[in-house]
């Protein structure tokens, strides 16, 4: 799962972060992880500071959209998808409800 966090600068989106991955943690490992949670702070910093690779705005974009903006940005040519509207709708539901957790 992607989580996205927008906003300006200074307004806790790394604070969001941290407490939404440990929260997940917990879920997952019981009391989580003692190596994840001490790689996590190191992450959050780089993914903050040191990794400055372009930003793809998602806003008002269609997941296929966004697909082709990561394909084009990576070099990399998308083969048609050819199946019916209908048939993507049943497929991204299928998806969907395979990663819910009970």
């Amino acid at each position: 799962m992607i989580i996205w966090l927008n906003g300006a600068f200074g307004v806790g989106k790394t604070t969001t972060a941290f407490e939404l991955i440990l929260k997940r943690l917990r879920l997952r490992l019981g009391s989580g992880d003692a190596w994840a949670k001490g790689q996590l702070e190191r992450c959050l910093y780089a993914f903050d500071s040191e990794i400055t690779e372009e930003e793809i705005v998602t806003d008002d974009k269609s997941v296929q959209e966004v697909v082709e903006a990561v394909a084009a940005r990576a070099g990399l040519t998308l083969l048609a998808d050819n199946r019916p509207r209908w048939r993507k709708s049943i497929d991204r539901a299928v998806t969907l409800l395979k990663h819910i957790r009970v």
